[in-house]
């Protein structure tokens, strides 16, 4: 389109004023994801005595089994969390048994997509390692390899960034989702990063309110209050995420003059 407009900080705005309206249910989903390492982190600190001590090994064996399940739940709650977008576009409220339920329809798909991310991005990587063993006997080669690495990976999540949304909004499989990404992603990349940078900017300035907050505290206190911390930033950061990235794709929708069945009003809410 010759008129084609996207606004990151249309986008941004948008975000926070569907997430404020829906917290109660965006909320409950993103404590769930992150119950499994609540539970982990319970077991291995004892109060405000630090850590228990626990053996090592098990320790670590426990806290990649409690972030396997986080990325599990995480599906169901990025997938929900696209939902109660969508429903905010359509003018109806969210529940959480609802995001839930949608969730948990769209994870095994949403699972099959995240496999496939994976695979490209380090199918993008190789050609650069190989480079490096090949021809990089010099700093500078290396440097310049592994900037541009980071210049073709960040295309690609970009260029990816709302296949996620793609895929539960428009019931299509990975592949597709991936395609249609492509598609809506096209000339709004940038604009794009834009929504992402500002969130980055979000989440900085949380955590210097944390360490300032930490400052004086016991060396105890700090562990106990450092762990709650990270653990409410991730939370924040998961919905933030999932719902700039769900805002950013009926956005750049509206942008193209597309349109969804009871979105008719989605300017003006």
């Amino acid at each position: 389109m010759d008129n084609f407009h996207f606004s990151a900080l249309d986008a941004m705005k948008r975000s926070f004023r569907i997430l404020t309206s829906n917290i109660g249910a965006f909320a409950l989903l993103a404590l769930i994801v992150f119950l499994p390492l609540g539970i982990w982190a319970a077991t291995v600190f004892d109060g405000f005595q630090g850590f228990r001590g626990s053996n090592l090994e098990t320790t670590q064996t426990t806290y990649l089994i409690a972030n396997l399940l986080t990325s599990l739940l995480g599906m169901i709650c990025i997938g929900g969390v696209i939902h109660g977008v969508r429903q905010h576009y359509q003018g109806r409220s969210a529940s959480f048994v609802e995001c839930c339920k949608v969730g948990l329809k769209a994870t095994p798909m949403m699972f099959l997509l995240g496999l496939l991310t994976v695979v490209i991005f380090i199918a993008a990587m190789i050609p650069f390692y190989f480079g490096i063993l090949v021809i990089g006997n010099s700093s500078l080669v290396i440097l310049l390899l592994a900037i541009l690495m980071y210049v073709v990976l960040f295309t690609i999540f970009m260029s990816l960034f709302v296949s996620g949304a793609a895929l539960v909004v428009e019931n299509l499989n990975p592949i597709d989702a991936l395609k249609r990404s492509l598609q809506l992603m096209k000339g709004a990349r940038l604009a794009t990063f834009g929504t992402i940078f500002l969130e980055g900017i979000v989440l900085a300035v949380m955590i210097l309110i944390f360490a300032k907050m930490m400052e004086g505290a016991t060396s105890a206190g700090m562990i106990k209050f450092g762990s709650i911390s990270v653990m409410v930033l991730m939370v924040l950061h998961y919905l933030l995420l999932a719902v700039f990235s769900a805002t950013t794709y009926f956005q750049l929708r509206l942008a193209r003059g597309e349109t969804l069945e009871g979105m008719t009003q989605a300017k003006s809410l």
